[in-house]
């Protein structure tokens, strides 16, 4: 552990999969809900709705900060997969962050 740096993750931290079950929670009544959004494969419909969202940010002429823009997929979430409203909530995110910070 000598020539170990302080704070250094360990090798199975780094290799961890978390199952499909951990990454995307399902719920009894049919909606489900992704719970880890960086570092996974997002899916067909996901990657096909974040290129809508980014397609109708384009159009509107929409520029976020980088750490909105990092947030795209949660937005999708929160927003049952629909791009016009995740575009809505960026929004209001973008203009919150800016008068506070």
């Amino acid at each position: 552990a000598g020539n170990v740096a302080p704070f250094t993750l360990p090798a199975q931290a780094l290799a961890y999969r978390p199952p499909p079950d951990v990454v995307v929670a399902r719920y009894r009544n049919g909606d489900s809900e992704r719970k880890i959004h960086l570092n996974t494969e997002l899916t067909p419909l996901e990657l096909e709705r974040l290129a809508q969202l980014q397609k109708e940010a384009q159009a509107d002429g929409s520029a976020f900060f980088p750490s909105v823009s990092a947030m795209a997929t949660r937005f999708l979430s929160r927003a049952h997969m629909d791009p016009h409203r995740a575009l809505k909530l960026m929004k209001v995110t973008q203009e919150w962050r800016a008068s506070y910070f």
